[in-house]
């Protein structure tokens, strides 16, 4: 079953993020699109993606003004019909109810509250990356990171329906 899908991707160009989509998608190197080499069967994975009925949407804080709110992403998603949403960090988004004198932790807080309305309302499932806190990253622990590892904010782990985390280790991920 395919799914639209939309993503915000505030570090990377949406060129950059095609490259990872191709090589995710189409087994092909993203070194290569770099490097503008000939790819064999390119041309054809081109002519077959612009058949594909479902799209892939990228978006950018510059889309947004550089002021991402949940409402803009809601207008967003109800605009391209998206039915998966990701966010590739919390920390770019804007807390819309935000009061003199919050703190970083209830921004976050506040912003995760209104992605898990947002997901209800809409019923699509949003999935977003947080980093982890220093603890989580220690080179002596060995374990994936905890709820509590969630950088800046608890409110982001309570607000979730789930929480996966993801540590390097050696050529792969642990989940």
């Amino acid at each position: 079953m395919n799914k639209v899908v939309g993503l915000l991707e505030p570090e990377t160009s949406a060129v950059k993020t095609g490259y990872r989509f191709d090589t995710l998608n189409g087994n092909i190197s993203s070194r290569a699109l770099i490097r503008g080499e000939d790819i064999e069967g390119y041309e054809n994975y081109i002519k077959q993606l612009q058949k594909s009925p479902t799209p892939f949407f990228v978006t950018h804080p510059s889309d947004f003004k550089r002021k991402v709110t949940v409402s803009k992403l809601k207008s967003w998603v109800e605009a391209n019909k998206i039915e998966i949403l990701a966010i590739d960090g919390i920390t770019y988004l804007a807390d819309e109810r935000h009061q003199k004198g919050d703190s970083k932790t209830t921004g976050l807080t506040n912003i995760s509250e209104d992605l898990m309305d947002l997901s209800i309302q809409l019923k699509i499932p949003v999935i977003v990356v947080s980093q982890s806190n220093r603890d989580g990253v220690s080179k002596e622990n060995d374990e994936a990171p905890n709820l509590e590892n969630i950088r800046d904010s608890d409110g982001i782990a309570h607000n979730a329906s789930t929480v996966i985390a993801a540590k390097q280790k050696g050529p792969g991920i642990e989940l």
